[in-house]
């Protein structure tokens, strides 16, 4: 979750500021929830490799 909490707060950061200061605020929330939707999307995928790499690694019983 540590992960997902960084990438998010970098791209707010960069988004927010490269964007606000334009002034268009429609296109600056578009792209926000389009980014969102980009890390939610990068996160589901991390975590599958995470889960594989954490199966792959354990023995067996000890994780689900």
């Amino acid at each position: 979750m540590a992960e997902i909490h960084a990438v998010r707060l970098i791209v707010n950061f960069v988004f927010g500021k490269a964007f606000s200061l334009d002034g268009s605020l429609p296109e600056c929330y578009k792209l926000r929830a389009y980014t969102y939707m980009m890390v939610a999307e990068a996160a589901k995928h991390f975590n599958f490799i995470k889960k594989a790499a954490v199966r792959n690694t354990s023995h067996e019983g000890v994780y689900p």
